[in-house]
């Protein structure tokens, strides 16, 4: 009997741990912890963007190995020349969309901790306007205020209700957007670790601009078509070739100066656009920051003269509801200098400098790792 005892309290025992091992790995399952750097490591991974980029630099590696093995049999070297030419812009544009993608999936991870950050604003001034309200209610039942500043009172805490359902929601959307771009399922509760604040960052727009120029695949590649120009226009320039050769090869080099020229004018236009753009997020920040202190420091005077009979209940919520806004406006301002800061990189092309575990390999120099990476590009995909 005490054998049969023991043996069921050890099966219920055992019940025991492999439900709560259970419930531990469900719970698990349905959260998920997320750094910046993980979510555009995600983002990454699920792009289709990113994939139809990859795809295209594995058939450019195939199409130039195809090249390689039948030059002066069935290829030319222009045409392998050309192989070679498709492969690195082939990698250029992955490199491109790399950059897209990590700065889209960046903003939405910033957009879903402004949301949360909101939301948890608007539910305080709730709180706030219900304390608010209850001494209303008191001074009402003590015939100290009238039926109509009690409706006035109850219609601003309907006001903020409103306020914190609109804030609700779009956390939601965010999260959304989020979820989405870095494939977590609906049903899985995202908690986002990263810890932002405000870091105020020297910038100089010369220095910008010197760093876009050397550091931007855009302008590299236009100059390599460029001095790849250059080289068609020397061997063209000889006597045994044809004149027309060498005119279409001085025409093709201006050409390439050209999209050179322009190339260069775009980029320097989106650097200094960044930079503005950062400048005035950093003056935003600071406003927003006096703004706040101005409307804390105006709700305490208005819960001062409130008390001592010099203004109504009426005047007191709406200083309540200027500090709910410039609390919002604060939050707001801070993530969005963050945002600035990372367009701004991007825009220098040092934007993957803060995650290099996440690059591809260098579009300019050999393609090992591409190539050990993907071997067997059908088995890859």
């Amino acid at each position: 009997m005490k054998r049969r005892l023991l043996s069921a309290w050890c099966i219920v025992f055992s019940l025991m741990i492999f439900a709560g091992s259970w419930a531990a790995a469900n719970e698990t399952e349905l959260r998920r912890e997320l750094t910046l750097e993980e979510a555009i490591r995600l983002g990454l991974a699920v792009s289709s963007e990113m994939k139809q980029a990859q795809l295209a630099v594995w058939l450019a590696e195939l199409n130039l190995r195809h090249a390689e093995v039948n030059l002066h049999a069935t290829v030319t070297p222009l045409e392998l020349q050309e192989a070679q030419l498709a492969l690195q812009n082939a990698k250029v544009q992955a490199r491109l969309e790399e950059a897209r993608t990590a700065l889209q999936v960046e903003r939405l991870y910033y957009q879903v901790l402004k949301a949360q950050a909101t939301l948890a604003l608007r539910q305080e001034a709730v709180q706030r306007g219900i304390q608010q309200l209850e001494v209303a209610h008191s001074r009402h039942r003590a015939g100290e205020i009238t039926d109509l500043q009690l409706r006035e009172a109850e219609q601003e805490v309907i006001r903020a209700e409103v306020a914190e359902n609109q804030a609700a929601n779009a956390l939601r959307l965010a999260q959304m957007q989020l979820r989405q771009k870095i494939g977590i399922p609906a049903d899985v509760e995202l908690i986002l670790t990263e810890k932002v604040d405000f870091e105020r960052r020297e910038v100089n727009i010369a220095e910008a601009l010197q760093i876009a120029t050397e550091r931007r695949y855009e302008i590299t590649t236009a100059q390599q078509d460029v001095d790849r120009a250059k080289r068609e226009v020397q061997l063209a320039d000889n006597a045994y070739t044809p004149p027309i050769v060498l005119q279409r090869a001085k025409i093709e080099l201006e050409r390439a100066e050209a999209r050179l020229a322009q190339t260069i004018d775009d980029i320097h236009y989106e650097v200094t656009q960044a930079f503005f753009n950062l400048e005035e997020a950093e003056t935003r920040y600071y406003l927003a920051q006096v703004d706040l202190e101005l409307a804390q420091a105006n709700l305490d005077l208005a819960q001062i003269r409130y008390d001592h009979g010099l203004i109504s209940l009426l005047d007191v919520f709406t200083v309540q509801a200027a500090l709910a806004e410039a609390e919002v406006k604060a939050v707001a301002a801070m993530y969005d200098y963050n945002v600035a800061w990372a367009e701004y990189l991007s825009a220098i092309g040092l934007g993957f400098d803060r995650w290099p575990d996440l690059l591809l390999g260098d579009v300019n120099g050999d393609s090992s790792d591409s190539e050990a990476a993907s071997d067997d590009p059908e088995e890859a995909m």
